[in-house]
């Protein structure tokens, strides 16, 4: 094949991007609109009411699972609004020798459980910026990618492709 030829990937951020779709929502209320301010504002309030603890990383407990998963994460900023969310997933209930709670299968959970809360299907690609395969869903600018970390983390990113791209 040519250099000129494209990746899957590469042809979904395209298309995504080319949809003229605009999908901001990422989970909790946060949004890729979601200024610093707001974010410190919104999660204060959220702390608050013990739907999620910490400060620099923030945990949330997502309970629609086969089993309880410890979310943690802290938003990339870029020009004071939030462009990319990472996530650290892990089963609370993992241990060594409880494969039934390995990366794997939350890996899998997590993808079932996101394909009917954003209503996407997600396709295994190659993602060249992690030098590896990953379950990728893109809804117009909106990127969702879940892939393995470790034997028991798994990496979940929402990214603004329209952020991430524009200067490219």
């Amino acid at each position: 094949s040519s250099c000129s030829q494209k990746s899957e990937y590469q042809q979904m951020v395209e298309d995504g991007l080319n949809s003229g779709k605009t999908v901001n929502d990422i989970f909790l209320g946060y949004t890729f609109d979601t200024t610093r301010e707001e974010f410190y504002e919104m999660s204060w309030q959220m702390n608050q009411q013990e739907v999620i603890t910490g400060g620099v990383k923030i945990e949330y407990l997502l309970e629609d699972l086969k089993s309880t998963a410890r979310l943690e994460f802290f938003p990339e900023f870029e020009n004071g609004v939030i462009i990319k969310m990472p996530i650290d997933a892990t089963y609370i209930s993992w241990a060594p020798w409880n494969e039934g709670y390995s990366a794997d299968n939350l890996l899998m959970d997590i993808k079932t459980h996101y394909e009917q809360v954003y209503d996407t299907q997600f396709k295994y690609v190659s993602v060249p910026d992690i030098q590896q395969d990953a379950w990728v869903s893109i809804q117009g600018n909106r990127e969702i990618r879940l892939y393995k970390k470790s034997v028991n983390t798994i990496q979940i990113n929402f990214i603004d492709l329209s952020k991430i791209y524009q200067n490219r």
